[in-house]
């Protein structure tokens, strides 16, 4: 029984999440025939099965990739499985969270045991663990850069496909309270440690391009990292990191250019010399990104999160819910918010991420990043949008040039 609807009005927020789906998927299909579902599901289902790493208990990016899990790609895998596959979903959420950080990050990059004493890993772009060297803050092999938080959007996706076929919700109600641990500190590390210094708006700041989801190849990062080697905050690691990459680096298809490679390595090196302590990376990194994306998912997991106490409260054991009770003012202090609101330009009709190299000393000065990218629409996804500007983001989207569907046609926008 669900006395209070909490079941039902979860369930709705199922459909929220396809908005990424379609933005990831819709991008790359350019075949104007008709779509046929069961045969996409049916492929995608055996995509999954060859890209499962049964000793890592996750989802490799690709059959036959390197052993390193790309958060995103591993939490997307667990939300896919969530409904065919709930103890593999389970397996997979686990595997992530087990790498948490002593101050609670959730990695971007988790990597096998056998690499981690590699510097380099073969057709991998980003650094090995060696390269990050975060012996102290995790022990496992991660790398130095926050996930995107998925983790309570995916966690309560879980719950609710284990919900449908469990009526005496037991493992569903275990799961959400063995997870809200991992969950709460990761939401506390994103709205202390990388919150924004001019207020409270929440707002959360990323420190380098590999935290975002737009590709290492896309311009808007080559123009940041021009920006911040030309503030002068990387000349103590620019040389070095300049030369330090092997040639292959250069022949893989995501390879950015030596310039650009040549200053995200710098600037890798600049954050792990602080030993990952926040403040002093906005001291003395010259990388400080407000992001549309990151930021909207953020908002909309805070709300998912609030959702997460909430079950535990009703449903959960005497014991849990009083643990959780210290924690539920600030849950939904973070729920309560709408911080990309801040990131609407009206000039521009649309949502731009805000970027600052922090060279000025005092609270970072940041500055519209003026180029339009599918990753803005993110923003929708966030929710909580006045009418104007979801109408002005879907016209958007809708509009911008060419022929496009979403029923497997064309996408219209860039990515």
């Amino acid at each position: 029984t669900d006395p209070h609807g909490l079941h039902s009005r979860m369930v709705s927020r199922r459909l929220g999440f396809r908005l990424l789906a379609l933005i990831a998927t819709t991008a790359t299909v350019t075949t104007s025939a008709p779509c046929e579902y069961r045969t996409l599901v049916a492929h995608a289902n055996k995509v999954l099965g060859a890209n499962w790493d049964a000793e890592l208990g996750a989802t490799l990016t690709s059959h036959g990739a390197p052993r390193v899990l790309d958060t995103t790609t591993s939490l997307l895998a667990a939300y896919a499985n969530a409904k065919q596959q709930p103890d593999r979903a389970r397996t997979e959420f686990m595997s992530l969270t087990g790498a948490q950080w002593s101050n609670g990050m959730l990695p971007r990059h988790i990597y096998a045991p056998s690499l981690a004493a590699s510097l380099w890993i073969e057709d991998e772009l980003i650094p090995g663990p060696l390269a990050w060297n975060v012996t102290g803050v995790s022990a496992a092999a991660t790398s130095g850069l926050a996930a995107l938080p998925l983790f309570s959007i995916v966690a309560e996706r879980i719950y609710d496909e284990t919900y449908d076929s469990s009526p005496h919700t037991a493992d569903a109600v275990s799961f959400a309270e063995s997870v809200f641990d991992s969950l709460y500190k990761y939401h506390d590390y994103l709205h202390t440690e990388r919150a924004a210094s001019d207020g409270g708006d929440g707002l959360v700041i990323l420190y380098h391009p590999w935290e975002t989801e737009l590709p290492t190849t896309s311009p808007v990062f080559a123009e940041l990292m021009r920006e911040a080697r030309a503030s002068g905050g990387l000349a103590n690691w620019t040389a070095a990191a300049d030369d330090s990459f092997p040639p292959q680096q250069a022949a893989l298809a995501d390879f950015p250019g030596n310039a650009t490679f040549g200053s995200e390595l710098a600037l890798a090196q600049c954050i792990r010399a602080q030993r990952y302590d926040s403040a002093k990376i906005e001291r003395h990194c010259p990388f400080l990104l407000q992001d549309v994306q990151f930021n909207s998912v953020l908002q909309a997991a805070d709300q998912a999160l609030w959702r997460i106490v909430k079950l535990i409260e009703n449903f959960g054991s005497a014991s849990k819910a009083q643990a959780t009770q210290s924690r539920i003012k600030n849950v939904k202090g973070w729920a309560a918010k709408k911080p990309v609101l801040g990131l609407w330009s009206q000039a521009r009709q649309t949502y731009l991420s805000e970027f600052g190299t922090g060279e000025n000393g005092g609270a970072p000065k940041l500055s519209p990043v003026d180029v339009e990218v599918v990753s803005n629409l993110a923003a929708l996804y966030g929710g909580s949008l006045p009418g104007s500007q979801r109408d002005a983001l879907t016209f958007s989207m809708m509009s911008s040039g060419g022929s496009g569907s979403f029923q497997c046609g064309a996408y219209p926008l860039p990515a």
